[in-house]
């Protein structure tokens, strides 16, 4: 089952070099009074090929969303974001996915000292009951070209449908920390997952994937002094920490986790 989940189904995700995929897009972004906002497009092509034998499919999502910030104080927002994926593939089936999200963030930026901060919210992307059987699904979301480490880095290589495709998921989490000193920074992210749809990929007869917790440490090295020329030079790094304990959404209830340690220069 995890050989299986781990290279027949990285089509999903696209990973591969057999694939040819292009598009183009369009962001608008303004402000009225205490609100932030973006109206956005993006259309994404990818062109039928073939892996280990398995022909897939062309396919053609086009993306349509809005995201919504309003600043109620200096220190405290509730962003919204609402998407919505409509196209078709090679097979003359329609494709329609949707993703969402809304949370909050306060942070103490007026202070001179420590700046505590607090942020949560829910993220959700739908998913598709026929995932295995019809080439990822019509229904699932399509995280196109994104794949980011917002949620966890862990979880990046872990997905069950590819390196970093993000898709069929309820991620609730929240996270909270502070930042003290210059380029000192603690925090603690912790919070359930769930599938949007019961998909069966994880091995499991559920839909809870499991309880992420994530712990981090920034922390700065070295920077030029100003009137040297070496302003721009700085030397900073990281330490991170994350578990994982999975739900019945897989066939395993054994614990995983991803340590690292990661020095950074920046010029």
């Amino acid at each position: 089952r995890r050989s299986y989940c781990g290279t027949q189904l990285t089509g999903f995700g696209g990973n591969g070099t057999e694939m040819d995929d292009w598009g183009y897009g369009a962001i608008f972004s303004s402000k009225v009074d205490f609100l932030d906002y973006q109206l956005f497009g993006i259309q994404k092509n990818t062109a039928s090929f073939h892996r280990k034998g398995v022909k897939h499919p062309r396919r053609q999502v086009n993306l349509f969303g809005t995201k919504l910030v309003p600043h109620w104080t200096p220190n405290f927002s509730t962003p919204l974001e609402a998407m919505v994926q409509v196209g078709e593939n090679g097979a003359d089936q329609e494709l329609c996915a949707w993703a969402g999200y809304a949370g909050f963030a306060w942070k103490q930026n007026d202070s001179e000292g420590w700046k505590p901060f607090v942020n949560g919210g829910l993220l959700a992307l739908s998913g598709d009951r026929d995932a295995a059987t019809q080439d990822g699904g019509r229904r699932a979301w399509d995280p196109m070209w994104y794949r980011g480490v917002d949620d966890s880095e862990m979880m990046l290589y872990g997905s069950t449908y590819g390196v970093g495709w993000w898709s069929n998921m309820y991620n609730l989490k929240v996270t909270t920390g502070v930042e003290f000193e210059k380029g000192h920074a603690v925090q603690l992210m912790a919070g359930p997952m769930f599938a949007q749809q019961k998909d069966g990929l994880g091995g499991g007869d559920g839909q809870y994937k499991g309880f992420l917790t994530q712990a981090r440490y920034d922390f700065p090295l070295w920077s030029g002094d100003k009137g040297t020329g070496l302003e721009r030079f700085k030397v900073f790094g990281h330490v991170l920490l994350e578990w994982f304990n999975p739900g019945d959404y897989f066939d395993t209830d054994k614990p995983a986790y991803f340590v690292r340690w990661q020095i950074d220069f920046k010029f």
